[in-house]
């Protein structure tokens, strides 16, 4: 288990790690890898176990989290903005 401490009393939590990358008191910057995704205790398949926590809370980090971009799809035509008209 990875547990790293934010601001404001934010706490993010990875478990099932294979291999911890980080000791206790290492700064991490955003991108840093901390850990390799594993498959412990009784989990079937690797994956990654992420907790949002503040003041002993457990949040959905649906809720917390900006959603990703969404990406749009252009299709290029011969046509001009005339002929859609």
């Amino acid at each position: 288990v990875v547990k790293i401490e934010h601001d404001d009393g934010f706490v993010t939590v990875y478990a099932h790690n294979e291999e911890n990358l980080v000791q206790a008191g290492m700064r991490v910057a955003p991108g840093d890898p901390i850990a390799t995704i594993g498959r412990t205790g009784r989990a079937t398949a690797h994956h990654l176990h992420f907790e949002i926590r503040r003041n002993s809370a457990v949040y959905n980090p649906l809720y917390l989290l900006p959603l990703p971009p969404r990406v749009g799809q252009v299709e290029e035509s011969d046509e001009t903005d005339e002929e859609h008209e």
